[in-house]
């Protein structure tokens, strides 16, 4: 499908998956990387294409039509009012409705009325059920009524005139059901909500209309730079192309502080950051333009930008530290408890980002490749404080949470490769890189409540760690070095030589074994994708282009 962008159509450039995966080519691949055989190879097999499966979900919809047609009955007018004032909280929380607007008529409509047909735009409805979701799973509501509440929100949602109709106000119900709604969505759904939110604004006019009037143009700018991040990054998890491409990111102007700090409370009551939120919200827009660079640097595309974009991402994450904890210092004697936490929460996801990012970077690259397991280490160094940080502030507008499942499992795979390959032969690096890798499963329970995806691959995570244990405990990959020098520059006696430092030949593999060195001639593997070592579902990443 081609794609719009600022009026003019582009040619999609999307990813597209790999061959299916099967145990047996994934056990022949580990064997001839590891120069051995062991019965854990089948089952990392099994619980790769398991951990495929869950993560291409694409069942999130189907699941509120069915509450939608087993919906029954109605809510009591106390508890749309609950509702209705938790919503108009949560939104001017999160920004996505102006602080100083009030809404008194559309209050009293989706308290007094009984179906989203009545009384105000089915936008609101959106949101009113989105947030309500979100409120009652939080609090523990009965599943009946969660059910209820399920199956209205997919009546407003489902309806030709919302899904059609682009208006400011519909952009802002997409944002709101995918950040509030997301313990029933999933990353693909996700995507379709952010994506038609993207359209919609492109549809509206951005960035080229001088004589627009200047309320309205700070309106659609400010939610541009919002949508910006959110599908520059799942554009990067789900290996889809950005709806808003390079050029129109460039054109558009930064926020100022100024149109920040407009949003929201000069003198807050809550004890929240103010301007320290302003000036992440600014960085964050910053590097949605980095963000889109990267994905122009992925595997069978850019490739050669990689050490510039590198540069460039290295500079945005020193200036902001430097802006953040500058500003940190001033408002910090100012903050509650929550808000240091809050605060903190954003200190941290900088760094998230950035090593996220890095990693990325360095697997495009195979001149860099054999440095991505320096920022994914990194990565998982950081999730048990941010695990703290979660637990008290769910930091919605801070990043999605499919980031915060997506960055520590992308690290995983590139990490745990490294064990099975190199073994106890660096058995100091893979006993840290195992303690690591610990910390992902221990992050997802975390996570959990949130989504049940994150649930699900917890039970994967702490399955295949058991089993990378085995492999690595059991002595690894075979030791070669009684072998014969040309043993180095190819197999022998049908087992894969194995390399010991960074200056031999290294296996083109994103994610993982970036020291292997294999058969000169590759025999029979081309056929395989890449991304086999536990990251199917990011499949910008295919076996062809590594070879060329």
């Amino acid at each position: 499908m081609p794609t719009r962008t600022g009026g003019q159509v582009a040619p999609s450039r999307e990813h597209h998956s790999p061959p299916p995966i099967t145990q047996g080519t994934v056990v022949e691949r580990l064997e001839k990387l590891t120069g051995t055989h062991h019965a854990s190879f089948r089952d990392l097999a099994a619980l790769m294409n398991e951990y495929h499966t869950v993560w291409q979900d694409t069942g999130a919809f189907d699941v509120l039509v069915e509450e939608a047609k087993a919906e029954t009955g109605h809510f009591t007018k106390e508890e749309r009012r609950a509702w209705a004032d938790v919503m108009i909280t949560s939104l001017r929380r999160e920004k996505i409705v102006d602080r100083n607007s009030t809404q008194s008529d559309v209050l009293d409509a989706l308290i007094d009325s009984f179906q989203p047909d009545q009384n105000c735009e089915r936008a609101w409805w959106v949101m009113f059920y989105s947030v309500a979701l979100k409120n009652d799973t939080t609090t523990g509501a009965t599943t009946p009524n969660i059910s209820k509440l399920k199956g209205h929100l997919w009546s407003a949602f489902n309806d030709v005139r919302f899904l059609l109709h682009s208006s400011i106000l519909n952009v802002e119900a997409l944002i709101t059901m995918a950040l509030f709604a997301e313990e029933h969505l999933s990353p693909q759904a996700c995507w379709s909500l952010i994506s038609k939110a993207c359209t919609m604004l492109i549809d509206l006019g951005i960035g080229t209309h001088a004589t627009i009037d200047p309320t309205i143009k700070q309106k659609r700018d400010t939610l541009f730079w919002r949508l910006s991040s959110m599908e520059k990054a799942m554009s990067l998890i789900l290996s889809k192309t950005p709806i808003f491409q390079r050029d129109l990111t460039r054109s558009m102007a930064l926020p100022s502080l100024e149109d920040l700090l407009s949003t929201r409370s000069r003198y807050p009551t809550d004890g929240m950051p103010v301007l320290f939120e302003a000036h992440y919200e600014q960085q964050m827009a910053l590097l949605s333009r980095i963000q889109i660079d990267v994905w122009h640097c992925l595997p069978g595309q850019e490739t050669q930008n990689v050490p510039r974009v590198r540069k460039d991402l290295e500079k945005w994450y020193t200036d902001a530290k430097k802006v953040l904890e500058a500003s940190a210092l001033v408002e910090k004697p100012l903050l509650s408890t929550r808000g240091f936490t809050h605060m903190e929460l954003m200190l941290q996801t900088l760094s998230f980002h950035f090593h996220y990012l890095d990693v990325l970077l360095t697997v495009a690259s195979k001149e860099l490749r054999a440095q991505c397991v320096g920022p994914a280490q990194k990565v998982l160094d950081l999730l048990p404080y941010l695990g703290e940080l979660l637990a008290d502030d769910e930091g919605l507008s801070i990043c999605l949470l499919w980031e915060w499942m997506h960055y520590p499992m992308i690290t995983f795979g590139t990490l745990w490769g490294q064990v099975v390959s190199r073994g106890v032969r660096e058995g100091e690096q893979s006993e840290r890189i195992l303690e690591l890798l610990e910390n992902v499963p221990k992050f997802l329970k975390i996570l959990e409540p949130r989504n049940a995806m994150a649930g699900k691959l917890q039970v994967i995570v702490e399955k295949m760690i058991y089993h990378v244990r085995n492999i690595y405990h059991s002595g690894g990959p075979l030791d070669h070095q009684g072998e014969t020098e040309d043993s180095t520059n190819g197999s022998v006696g049908g087992e894969t030589a194995v390399g010991d430092t960074q200056s031999e030949m290294q296996f083109d593999m994103p994610t993982t074994l970036t020291e292997t060195t294999l058969d000169g001639s590759l025999d029979g593997l081309a056929t395989l994708p890449d991304n086999f070592l536990f990251d199917p579902a990011f499949d910008w990443f295919t076996w062809g282009d590594q070879l060329l």
